[in-house]
């Protein structure tokens, strides 16, 4: 007789996981939606998507735990961790989510600072060769006269 109780309690606490786990997870999508800031179309979709995801998930930890069975035990359990976890954590994990998001950003900021600092070096070293070696100088010269712009003479001889 104690197994089956032992047995109900262990899944009675695998669904107020899943709650928990449940809460993270809506807690996680609410800032994404919210740093995106998507239109309303988006929200629908992704709002559709989120829920495909979590029924998803809470279906196959349900059929690990328990074969899938949903008994009224279960369905206590889910918002039972639901609600623990939104009156216990949410602020905290949302404040989180909210900082590294915000790290992420300036992270992937100055990564792409960098990439376009880099791809514009060969630009700049070529103006530098351009505008101060001999050469360059004297391919300006010689390409202002080519065009005929006043004041530039002949290319100086060799």
């Amino acid at each position: 007789m104690t197994e089956p109780v032992v047995a109900q309690a262990t899944v009675f606490a695998l669904t107020i996981a899943i709650g928990l786990l449940l809460g993270f997870l809506f807690d996680c999508y609410r800032v994404t939606r919210g740093r995106l800031r998507p239109g309303p179309l988006a929200t629908i979709l992704g709002d559709l998507l989120f829920w495909l995801v979590a029924t998803g998930v809470a279906f196959a930890l349900l059929i690990v735990g328990n074969w899938g069975e949903l008994r009224l035990y279960v369905w206590v359990g889910f918002l039972l961790g639901a609600f623990s976890y939104r009156l216990l954590l949410s602020r905290t994990v949302i404040a989180l989510l909210v900082t590294l998001f915000t790290l992420a950003e300036r992270v992937v900021g100055m990564a792409v600072g960098r990439a376009a600092r880099l791809a514009r070096l060969p630009g700049e070293w070529g103006r530098r060769f351009w505008h101060r070696t001999r050469l360059g100088q004297t391919l300006q010269r010689w390409w202002r006269w080519t065009r005929g712009a006043p004041g530039s003479g002949p290319p100086p001889s060799a």
